[in-house]
């Protein structure tokens, strides 16, 4: 019932309109691509360039061992 389009003229579900992303298909990229740069001086994290975004994010590393 929330992927019926609402108005032909705009081509997209009330989900689209809300969220403002676009559903992924079935062959659809569902990451972004990155470049693993280090590890974060701080935290216990790494530090991806996103080539989409152009920004670079921290991800939080689960450590079993310390």
């Amino acid at each position: 019932m929330n992927r019926v389009l609402i108005r032909p003229i705009l081509k997209k579900t009330p989900y689209e309109l809300f969220n403002g992303k676009e559903n992924l298909g079935k062959f659809d990229e569902k990451a972004d691509l990155g470049i693993f740069i280090g590890y974060s001086l701080t935290s216990h994290a790494y530090r991806v360039y996103n080539k989409r975004l152009m920004t670079v994010e921290e991800s939080v590393t689960l450590s079993l061992m310390r």
